[in-house]
């Protein structure tokens, strides 16, 4: 009998404990406490306090640290005040917005870590010329920023494309002529042109050039390779065309040249003057 009176009291404490384990697990779900050891710990994002303006300098007053879960981290975002303060904001900011690399520049107009990329924003025909227009910037969303890539549209602009560049394409250093890589290029018509007809840097274009006999390349010629033995005086006129283009200004052709034809120094005489 005492047995069966021990066994009870056992069990009604087993009962007792169950309970109010169970009780405990309510509390701290209804708490929001994540008792997971693999729950993902928080990130330090900076935001703004209040709206800022563009142009104005960036101070610890409009900006405070704030955790956030990793997924909702913007790609480039600042994580540390000290990355943003006494700089320049350099567009409007909303309260509550996260900063990213591109919304703060230094005082003397530098952005930190630039992480834009330029591209073709329509098709560059090879050996034309690049325009304003035919260039865009990305600067959001970029998970590896390709190699020697071009960050500014300046350093291209005006400069000739080496092959054809398709829109949307990242133009890399590579993809244009410029004065130091132009050895491999030659001067040629952008359009058909008349004798005696007064010469501008819109009037040509360049070409890939190889100075080996065609007869002489290995696998055979390439469609979008002139083979030609380029004299001094068409080196002199290469490089003014990859430069100012104050020589060619001065020109005009001394005989009719048709387009893509190759324009050979000897086939310009300096321009009437009226």
């Amino acid at each position: 009998m005492k047995s069966l009176t021990r066994l009870s009291q056992d069990l009604r404490l087993i009962l007792l404990f169950a309970s109010a384990t169970t009780l405990a697990a309510s509390f701290v779900h209804g708490c929001g406490v994540n008792t997971s050891r693999s729950a993902a710990q928080k990130v330090s994002v900076v935001c703004a306090t209040r709206d800022v303006r563009e142009s104005e300098t960036l101070s610890e007053a409009t900006l405070v640290s704030t955790q956030v879960d990793p997924d909702k981290v913007p790609k480039h975002a600042l994580t540390d005040i000290s990355q943003a303060s006494g700089r320049i904001c350099a567009r409007g900011l909303k309260k509550g917005q996260i900063l990213k690399e591109r919304d703060v520049i230094s005082q003397g107009g530098h952005s930190i870590t630039s992480p834009s990329v330029v591209y073709a924003a329509k098709d560059i025909p090879a050996g034309s010329r690049i325009t304003t227009d035919a260039l865009a910037v990305k600067e959001d969303d970029i998970d590896e920023v390709p190699e020697d890539s071009v960050s500014n549209v300046a350093n291209v602009i005006d400069h000739y494309a080496k092959s054809d560049i398709k829109k949307d394409q990242y133009i890399s250093r590579q993809s244009y002529w410029t004065y130091e890589n132009a050895g491999d290029a030659v001067v040629c018509a952008a359009r058909d042109l008349k004798k005696s007809s007064p010469l501008s840097k819109d009037d040509l274009c360049l070409k890939l050039c190889d100075p080996t006999p065609k007869e002489l390349v290995k696998g055979g010629p390439r469609k979008d390779v002139l083979y030609y033995q380029k004299t001094p005086e068409d080196e002199a006129l290469l490089a003014d065309f990859v430069k100012e283009g104050l020589a060619i200004s001065l020109k005009q052709t001394s005989l009719e040249i048709k387009k893509g034809q190759i324009v050979q120094a000897k086939d310009l005489t300096d321009k009437k003057l009226n």
